[in-house]
């Protein structure tokens, strides 16, 4: 009888002392990772509220910073370098990334998550998800799972730019994604790669998993800005991108690319998409795709956070345990937490 109470207080204690242990980058990271001294030249961040356009100053630095100008790492994470060949010779884009609990204690290799920020934002907006995700996994309700918090460019939707000077998507779909996998323990097949976003990192997920649905198998779309003309938009957040193109945005739209590649998308594809019930701007645009892929028989999770604003973080609270158990369910068994307590 003790010993199976002291089994009960061990795994009990497990835990604790697993949310101690610090969450360190891959000895193979070298020249990929930076210090917080050399990108302190970059200009800094700009912040726009939800109801305001940036100037034209500060468009024109939005479209530079491919590295974040703060290089200190939102909690759980590291920042790190790496090469972007999409864009030209000896360039390179910043990343956020958290390693699962079980990483630094195993060889095994595991299921990736893509988290894209939003409009006018900057990688660590992934830091409340990244530690809502970090205590799931904790206690085996979520899979232990790498996240990579990629800082695109504060505007650009996640779309190669009409003039092709700032291509957003081929650096995350060529420069990113194989650089994660050459440098971290990663499953490369698409049913453990997933891709989440917020806002325009939730029309990113959907424009980027459905152009490529070989690549990613599970697909997070949280409140994604996908209002159906370009003129919905104020063209300060269009204009670099499409370039008042009518066609360029339909080419690009998910509902487009939903209908090219219904076949895949069909297949062995885990899709949601949640929203709060207060996003009055994106509501209608949200369920009107929700009604194409219905019509294009394309399963998916729909949410709704009841009194939710335009919020990841009060969006995903409302879903409770489902915010994790999307994943428990679309990626396959990974590595336990009570390895630590073996």
């Amino acid at each position: 009888m003790s010993v199976l109470l002291l089994l009960g207080v061990w795994d009990w204690l497990c835990v604790p002392f697993a949310m101690a242990l610090p969450v360190a980058a891959t000895t193979s990271v070298t020249a990929a990772t930076t210090s917080a001294s050399q990108s302190t030249s970059i200009t800094g961040r700009i912040y726009v509220g939800p109801s305001e356009v940036p100037t034209d100053a500060e468009l024109a630095t939005y479209e530079t910073q491919w590295i974040d100008p703060v290089s200190t790492p939102a909690n759980l994470t590291t920042f790190h370098l790496y090469e972007q060949p999409a864009r030209g010779s000896n360039l390179l884009g910043s990343y956020l990334i958290y390693l699962p609990p079980e990483y630094n204690f195993s060889t095994a290799s595991f299921p990736v998550m893509y988290w894209l920020h939003g409009g006018y934002g900057y990688s660590d907006e992934c830091a409340w998800g990244v530690s809502n995700y970090h205590a799931a996994m904790l206690v085996g309700e979520m899979p232990q799972t790498i996240i990579v918090c990629p800082q695109a460019l504060p505007i650009g939707y996640y779309v190669n730019s009409f003039d092709g000077v700032r291509p957003i998507e081929d650096v995350m779909i060529q420069d990113l994604i194989t650089h994660i996998d050459l440098t971290y323990r990663t499953l490369t097949d698409r049913a453990s790669r997933g891709i989440e976003g917020m806002s325009m990192g939730g029309y990113g997920t959907l424009h980027l998993a459905f152009k490529y649905p070989m690549l990613f198998g599970a697909i997070s779309a949280i409140a994604p800005s996908i209002l159906p003309n370009l003129t919905d938009e104020p063209w300060q957040r269009t204009a670099d991108t499409f370039n008042y193109s009518t066609e360029y945005w339909e080419a690009n739209a998910p509902w487009t690319l939903a209908e090219e590649n219904a076949q895949y998308l069909r297949e062995n594809t885990y899709i949601r998409i949640a929203e709060g019930s207060n996003d009055t701007r994106l509501n209608k645009a949200i369920n009107s795709f929700g009604a194409t892929l219905t019509a294009l028989g394309i399963p998916y999770d729909s949410w709704v956070t009841e009194g939710a604003e335009h919020d990841y973080e009060e969006i995903v609270s409302g879903m409770g345990a489902l915010a994790w158990s999307f994943w428990e369910h679309a990626f396959p068994p990974t590595p336990r937490i009570r390895h630590y307590c073996e």
